[in-house]
């Protein structure tokens, strides 16, 4: 796979500007602040930037940085092709396994984003590792599988805070667990431990940095950038059109309260204003928050990947590749768009029913509960090609590989 990737792309496309784009700095910088000057970034969350800035400590040269995070990115890779194996055999049969990781190693989407300095490949990896271990607890009931579930599920918040109210939510609930079923008190001490460390403590440290008490600040502004200033806009606009207005609505905003896009405390500031804005504009734009919404999930189920060779539109072979990506986030957005909602219900009611059916057990319902979320919290932003879409395609497949499991079990009953 990598030599077909790295003679797909040809020579410097890899060491190029296509690779390296703004969000990776900001990571590496990310980095620098967590292990050059012991602080957390003022909106990079310190999931990523413990491993981005580690090369850093040795070295000053970025490009060495870069290279060993490309490197961790094919090893990330590889254990998600192997966690997804183990999963779906185990949900399923080997040969759904060896098809869904088959299907999710082949992925252009996937493999063209190893090279480039982002959180996809390593966020996927711990979203899986979670779901291991919650399958591991359903299969054996074993508490210790229930900590490190919680402790991977902390630390993808820590790398994407898509997962930090998830995090919440799920504290009290595994805390019922631990009483109703009679654990040792360690297994929940330990869980009330993980909550602190990987969420309280940097929350803490943002406060004491940066006078706020958050995990990030970059929500307020991720909203408005993304979504705010195009419900803010004309309905009906154009991309290029909609690219324009919300840069001019920024603008607009910070010459209003006279802030800058510059670092830390500005930069706080910023993002608290854009909050403000956002909520303002919901009150007196629902409708048309509703419309940038839509279009956002549109556009991030439709879009090919933006990491696939420079020359992808003069190359035939690479414009094949970027129509197979485009094609594929389709077809696993509008196949997740069926099967999360559907999961989640059916699993619910089950529970209120008190009747079983193996298709919509809890792990298969926590996977559909993941992949939603990820789809859901996705559609704020947009013009990322299949990146908010490429982290669920694992629970994509391992719920596909589930239903034709039953499908398969009840055909053989009925012969």
């Amino acid at each position: 796979m990598l030599c077909i990737a790295y003679t797909s792309i040809g020579t410097g496309n890899i060491h190029g500007t296509h690779y390296w784009v703004p969000d990776a700095q900001s990571y590496v910088n990310a980095g620098k602040y967590f292990w050059l000057q012991q602080k957390l970034h003022f909106f990079r969350t310190w999931g990523y930037p413990l491993i981005a800035g580690l090369p850093l400590v040795f070295t000053e040269n970025e490009n060495t940085a870069r290279a060993f995070l490309i490197l961790c990115n094919f090893i990330f890779f590889t254990g998600s092709v192997l966690l997804l194996f183990h999963i779906i055999q185990e949900t399923a049969n080997k040969i759904l396994a060896w098809i869904g990781s088959i299907l999710f190693l082949l992925s252009p989407g996937i493999v063209f984003i190893q090279f480039a300095v982002l959180t996809e490949s390593l966020f996927i990896f711990i979203s899986l590792l979670a779901i291991r271990y919650f399958q591991l607890y359903t299969r054996n009931a074993q508490p210790k599988y229930l900590v490190w579930f919680y402790l991977f599920i902390c630390y993808a918040a820590a790398i994407r805070p898509i997962y930090f109210y998830l995090c919440i939510i799920l504290l009290p609930w595994l805390f019922v667990i631990f009483y109703r079923r009679k654990f040792n008190w360690k297994f929940p001490t330990a869980i009330a431990g993980i909550f602190i460390l990987f969420i309280l403590l940097p929350m803490f440290a943002m406060k004491r940095s940066y006078g706020v008490f958050t995990f990030t600040h970059n929500s307020g502004y991720v909203l408005y950038h993304y979504i705010g200033s195009y419900a803010a806009s004309i309905p009906g606009s154009t991309q290029i059109k909609m690219y324009d207005s919300f840069d001019k609505a920024e603008k607009a905003l910070d010459a209003r309260y006279g802030v800058q896009k510059t670092e830390d405390i500005l930069w706080t500031k910023r993002d608290s204003l854009y909050r403000s804005e956002f909520k303002q504009l919901l009150r007196t734009k629902f409708k048309s928050f509703l419309v940038a919404y839509i279009f956002n999930l549109k556009e991030n189920a439709t879009s090919a990947s933006h990491f696939l060779p420079l020359n992808a539109k003069s190359n035939k072979a690479n414009h094949n590749l970027a129509t197979l990506s485009k094609w594929e986030n389709m077809a696993m957005s509008i196949i997740g768009f069926l099967l999360f909602p559907c999961f989640i219900f059916f699993g619910f009611v089950q529970v209120l029913r008190k009747k079983g059916n193996n298709l919509f057990r809890e792990q298969n319902v926590f996977v559909a509960i993941l992949g939603l979320v990820l789809m859901a919290f996705g559609a704020l932003s947009f013009w990322q090609g299949d990146r908010f879409s490429i982290v669920y395609y694992p629970m994509v497949l391992i719920l596909v590989a589930a239903v034709l499991q039953t499908f398969n079990k009840q055909k053989t009953a009925q012969l």
